[in-house]
């Protein structure tokens, strides 16, 4: 890292639009330290302060964590989009393409799927590398409780889970000990049951940030999702059984989110075998200690990753290749 900061004498910008995205750049910010250049934005903001660019010159790399698409085309410096989080979603549509094919030089990969989502997508090839997930490589050395839970609710492409999950946390048992996300864009009127579970419950507490996320993590053996997140990724990779709850059907089977349609929706082999490797709630009344105790977790899910997704060294040496490549790079 000394011989590719001294030859070459690059600046590191670390963009932030959403808060809670800023973890997804500190383990590459340990390697290539740097300012963060936070801006509370979305990916449509038209107009960015002069302070920005203040920051960029030919010589600075930006990481971004995210596509803006009004704030590419004006940098003068190197563009690598990170990404924030993992996990079966496509979420690159042809407008993001076309904004990633024109400005953006280097797109780092978390694993086999989310490279596979990209080329479908039109990416080019060459602009993708092979790193890795590098969120699970900040989990604190935590000693993992048999009895804990980590439940994770999301909000975008969630399967209507709120009501179940909702009565889930209030009949937890109490031998058991929970700890509970929620996604920071869920509207209030969802958060709020959840909050108030967690209230009543002394087992029971909320995960207030990315910091305690990573300890829950780490803490929690099972974990229960209401959707196939980033979050439950790292319990993915980690080996740790996964418990999915969704909504109820309701009375017209073919509009409600049944797992047959979670499937199709989610439109992934990998996924369909994992689905049915796991164990699934539809129901609250189902939830025990007796069926948490008992979930396994999924092997064939492990087949979204690299081989060396759990390799620090690799994939330091590989983000340090990467950037040094990129940094020759003057055109």
């Amino acid at each position: 890292m000394k011989e590719l900061v001294d030859t070459f004498i690059m600046n590191f910008k670390y963009f932030v639009g959403f808060e809670h995205q800023k973890i997804h750049s500190k383990f590459i910010k340990e390697i290539f330290p740097g300012d963060y250049v936070h801006l509370e934005c979305t990916d449509k903001t038209l107009v960015f302060p002069d302070t920005i660019f203040e920051h960029d010159d030919k010589n600075t790399v930006w990481f971004f964590n995210d596509v803006y698409f009004h704030l590419h085309p004006r940098l003068k410096g190197k563009q690598v989009l990170v990404g924030h989080g993992t996990g079966f979603g496509r979420s690159v549509t042809p407008e993001r393409t076309d904004c990633i094919n024109k400005y953006i030089d280097v797109v780092f990969c978390n694993g086999f799927l989310e490279e596979q989502y990209r080329l479908e997508a039109g990416i080019e090839r060459q602009k993708l590398k092979q790193i890795g997930y590098t969120y699970p490589l900040l989990l604190p050395d935590v000693e993992t409780n048999p009895l804990a839970v980590l439940f994770s609710s999301t909000y975008f492409k969630n399967w209507n889970h709120y009501e179940n999950l909702n009565k889930m946390l209030d009949n937890f048992d109490s031998d058991l000990i929970g700890r509970v996300t929620i996604h920071p864009q869920t509207p209030e009127a969802l958060k709020r049951p959840l909050i108030e579970a967690c209230e009543k419950k002394e087992n029971l507490s909320m995960v207030h940030s990315q910091e305690q996320l990573l300890h829950a993590l780490s803490e929690c053996s099972y974990g229960v999702f209401g959707g196939a997140t980033s979050v439950a990724a790292t319990y993915y990779l980690l080996g740790k059984p996964t418990i999915y709850v969704r909504g109820r059907v309701g009375v017209n089977p073919l509009k409600g989110i049944g797992w047959k349609r979670i499937k199709k929706l989610t439109n992934s082999s990998i996924f369909d075998e994992h689905l049915d490797e796991v164990t699934k709630i539809s129901n609250w009344k189902k939830f025990n200690k007796h069926l948490i105790l008992n979930s396994k977790p999924s092997e064939v899910v492990k087949k979204m990753f690299y081989p060396w997704n759990l390799n620090k060294t690799e994939i330091t040496e590989r983000l340090v290749a990467c950037i040094n490549e990129l940094s020759k790079d003057k055109t």
